[in-house]
């Protein structure tokens, strides 16, 4: 189920800029905030805070794009509930994330940029479409 507010991606202001289409391998940091990526979620899951008490700290996204490329999305603690219908196995059409360098104690991509969602951060559930082609996963489920 999707709630309406996120469906304000494809509805834009007069004299704004509609998003134009990018893919993965052309993420920068300079990147103008305009651009989309038409992905698909291979993987999501919860990063924990290493306690005695466990508790969620952000939710983790590998990203691909139908040319295979991948790169690892992050939507902080404060926006999980914002971003709680983002569903592994699905296209998303995805607008104004915020780019990092993927630095860290892990890499799950070879990806040198990983996209932070934000307040602003716009996605919009696609249906597979005519002309988009987007490869099997290469993970393995245990």
């Amino acid at each position: 189920m999707m709630i309406t507010r996120h469906l304000e991606f494809c509805s834009r202001s007069p004299g704004t800029m509609a998003p134009t289409k990018k893919y993965l391998k052309d993420v920068v940091p300079t990147l103008p905030k305009v651009t989309a990526f038409m992905v698909m979620v291979i993987r999501k899951w919860n990063e924990k805070f290493r306690s005695k008490n466990p508790t969620t700290k952000s939710v983790e996204m590998i990203f691909m794009d139908e040319k295979s490329a991948t790169i690892q999305a992050t939507i902080p603690i404060e926006l999980i509930r914002k971003f709680e219908y983002v569903q592994e196995g699905l296209i998303y059409a995805i607008a104004h994330p915020d780019v990092k360098n993927n630095e860290g104690r892990y890499r799950v991509t070879g990806h040198p940029y990983r996209f932070e969602f934000t307040p602003f951060t716009k996605y919009l559930h696609r249906e597979q479409t005519i002309g988009l082609s987007f490869p099997p996963s290469r993970f393995i489920n245990f």
